[in-house]
């Protein structure tokens, strides 16, 4: 679906690739869903221009405030494939690669991984 793209960007390479560099890395180009807890956006590194579809997902527990989040990036090579790739269910993004994942499951610290 997305060809086993296998970006250059600066966030493959950087170490330790931390959540701020991500973030601080990227605009948003486009919007396909959006909601408090659920959003899909495609957006471009401001460094070099790849493209990546952008998944938020933020479980709601309804307890002490510390919800679970997850937060996935998957390189695409243009629109087209961002829209092909979003047609794809928040369990199906999970198996493709490569991607990066900040996770941060409630109780738990931060992480962020590149998944190949």
């Amino acid at each position: 679906m997305n060809g086993h793209l296998i970006p250059k960007c600066h966030l493959w390479t950087l170490e330790p690739l931390t959540r701020d560099d991500i973030f601080r890395s990227i605009e948003v180009i486009r919007t396909f869903e959006e909601d408090s807890h659920f959003s899909r956006r495609l957006v471009r590194c401001c460094a070099c221009g790849q493209l990546y579809l952008k998944e938020f997902y933020e479980e709601i527990d309804w307890e002490s405030g510390d919800d679970p989040q997850y937060v996935t990036f998957i390189p695409v090579r243009d629109e087209a494939n961002a829209v092909e790739v979003n047609t794809l269910n928040s369990l199906g993004l999970l198996s493709v690669r490569p991607s990066i994942r900040v996770d941060h499951p409630k109780g738990m610290p931060l992480t962020v991984k590149r998944l190949l």
